[in-house]
């Protein structure tokens, strides 16, 4: 049987943990109403031990890159969305309930970002969430 070019293909089920994760645009760009500054900088201090100076380092990059200015909406939206999921308690796997595995999807999600987005790091950006991540592990 022949299909019309306007009949969808059956797309294959998805399973597993990491299909589950936001990565278009609408999907990340949704958790963006989450995002607060102040919230992002008590539970990066609060979390900084269990997320390690990697994950630390990952979330502070975000941040700078949205503090910088000289990005589009989309990548607002899309740096929004990915500090919005990480300080959201309640999402794929949730922080509160499994502390120590909890951060998996977040720093995935920040991982995901920062590949679509690694041509905007700039070296002051990532001098700064350096710098920031020292202060912080004190070094």
């Amino acid at each position: 049987m022949k299909r019309n070019h306007l009949q969808k293909r059956r797309q294959p089920a998805r399973k597993g943990f990491v299909d589950k994760l936001p990565t278009t645009l609408a999907d990340i760009s949704y958790y963006a109403s989450y995002y607060q500054e102040n919230a992002l900088v008590n539970k990066v201090l609060k979390y900084c031990r269990l997320i390690g100076r990697f994950g630390t380092g990952q979330v502070l990059t975000l941040y700078y890159m949205l503090q910088a200015g000289e990005i589009t909406m989309k990548e607002k939206l899309l740096l929004a969305g990915a500090l919005g999921y990480f300080l959201l308690p309640f999402d794929l796997i949730p922080d509160i309930a499994l502390p120590l595995i909890g951060f998996t999807d977040d720093l995935a999600v920040t991982s995901i970002v920062l590949r679509i987005l690694h041509r905007r790091i700039t070296p002051a950006i990532q001098e700064k969430a350096r710098l920031r991540a020292a202060t912080i592990f004190e070094d």
